[in-house]
């Protein structure tokens, strides 16, 4: 995460260098992939979440420091919860095929 904070940084400051307007879209996978295997509950998730948390507080800082007119939007494409299997539901195929 590290290393994709300092590319979107370097992009959004080539940007502004050339009068540039930019939509940056930063993605990982990270905690998703470790929970799957992991859980969510497992220290090196945590360390992960905190890594991430870190990435986009000094994102935002040197961002919000350099220009009034930025913004920064965080997403997660679901919940991250410890779900049993008697916990999970099974979609019915009439609902499924709506999906695809």
């Amino acid at each position: 995460m590290r290393a994709a904070t300092a590319a979107v940084l370097e992009r959004i400051r080539e940007a502004e260098m050339n009068g540039w307007q930019t939509y940056t879209y930063l993605y990982t996978a990270h905690p998703d992939k470790h929970m799957h295997a992991l859980g969510v509950d497992a220290p090196e998730v945590g360390a992960i979440v905190q890594g991430i948390d870190t990435e986009l507080c000094r994102l935002w800082d040197e961002l919000s420091a350099a220009s009034s007119d930025v913004a920064l939007v965080v997403t997660a494409d679901h919940g991250h919860v410890t779900v049993t299997s008697d916990e999970m539901v099974a979609l019915p195929p009439s609902v499924l095929c709506t999906l695809e």
